[in-house]
């Protein structure tokens, strides 16, 4: 029987556990913080792509998006189903100020859609298939690049909050 998610779902929340761990200082700072239950090297079986039946359980994957300040898995968890995750209307943040988290997910942002506008354009042009994927791309990175520079501009100088 085959499972109901695809290996690139499965890489998607590898690449979301990774990115959280990454935006809190690593495995050894998740393990010494206490932010979660498990320790470094659980954290890093469940990131790691060679380890295609190791994932985080969910209450460590709410810790790791709570500690982390930014809703990587759980974002990665409603993109595999077709959803987007957003904010609700005057929900209040973690953090008022800028956070690592913030540069990684406007980091993961840009890096996807070079990936895939580099695909688009390896034949050298862009089909219309290719442009209904790059749109909503361009659109991610500039939510994510606002909302940085939004944080930027509020924060009080020499406030800014590590993750």
């Amino acid at each position: 029987m085959s499972r109901a998610s695809s290996t690139r779902q499965r890489n998607a929340l590898k690449l979301a556990t990774r990115s959280a761990v990454e935006a809190c200082g690593g495995g050894a700072a998740v393990e010494e913080s206490g932010a979660t239950r498990v320790g470094r090297a659980a954290l890093s079986r469940y990131a790691a792509s060679q380890e295609v039946d190791n994932f985080p359980p969910l209450d460590v994957a709410l810790d790791l998006d709570a500690a982390a300040g930014q809703p990587f898995l759980a974002r990665a968890l409603a993109s595999a189903q077709g959803y987007d995750l957003k904010p609700r209307a005057g929900a209040a943040l973690a953090s008022e100020g800028p956070v690592l988290a913030d540069v990684v997910a406007m980091m993961m942002a840009g890096n996807r859609l070079e990936a895939d506008l580099c695909g688009a354009l390896a034949d050298g042009r862009i089909s219309a298939a290719e442009q209904r994927t790059l749109l909503p791309l361009f659109d991610g990175l500039r939510t994510q690049l606002n909302a940085l520079q939004a944080k930027v501009s509020g924060a009080e100088p020499g406030k800014a909050t590590p993750c």
